[in-house]
């Protein structure tokens, strides 16, 4: 799959006239591959150019998408947003209008109870991912030692529709407090050869 993908990825973004032909094929053959089809639709949402709203536009109505489906509207509405700059920025603020009705659309369906919280557990995931893997092109992966961890529990205040930022459920208070759910933090440690993987203590 990889490299049909990577060939029809090629094709695509060169506007090649036998890039729609292609991905018709693509889909058919991988229809049953939800992961692929993923991919399928980011690649598709993310090609440069104003006209790309439309195509995405006309995916929404696709009978694989469904705004139901949280990974399938990651793939073409955020990565039309995310991944596509001259696209989505459009002089004429269509890119920005569309992704406002989208959210009006998602949230009743799928609300996110924590966003601040998931943003900020998603932007430290990525960035331990990229020491990480800095750690393991070095050479330095077996000679490290990670420590992980908060300098208070989590923000109780900043109320949006009815939630915090985080919980601290079960414990009380938060973020500022004395309470348990204020200066109780994960201590994350990894030491080769030292801590053994999964252990608590």
């Amino acid at each position: 799959m990889t490299e049909q993908f990577g060939a029809l990825s090629i094709l695509v973004r060169s506007a090649h006239p036998a890039a729609q032909a292609a991905l018709e094929r693509f889909h058919d053959h991988f229809a049953d591959d939800p992961l692929v089809l993923d991919k399928w639709f980011t690649l598709q949402a993310a090609i440069p150019g104003p006209q790309t709203l439309e195509t995405v536009r006309a995916l929404m109505r696709h009978k694989a998408f469904s705004l139901k489906t949280p990974n399938r509207v990651r793939a073409l509405i955020g990565a039309f947003a995310t991944l596509n700059p001259t696209g989505f920025n459009r002089a004429d603020g269509a890119g920005y209008d569309f992704l406002a009705d989208a959210a009006l659309r998602i949230d009743p369906a799928n609300p996110q109870r924590s966003p601040t919280y998931a943003a900020m557990v998603e932007s430290m995931d990525d960035a331990v991912g990229t020491l990480l893997g800095a750690l393991d092109r070095l050479g330095l992966a077996e000679k490290t030692i990670i420590v992980f961890f908060s300098d208070n529990g989590g923000n109780m205040y900043n109320e949006v529709d009815g939630t915090t930022p985080t919980s601290n459920d079960p414990l009380r208070g938060g973020k500022a407090t004395v309470f348990e759910g204020g200066i109780r933090v994960p201590c994350i440690v990894s030491w080769p050869g030292r801590v053994e993987g999964g252990s608590r203590s």
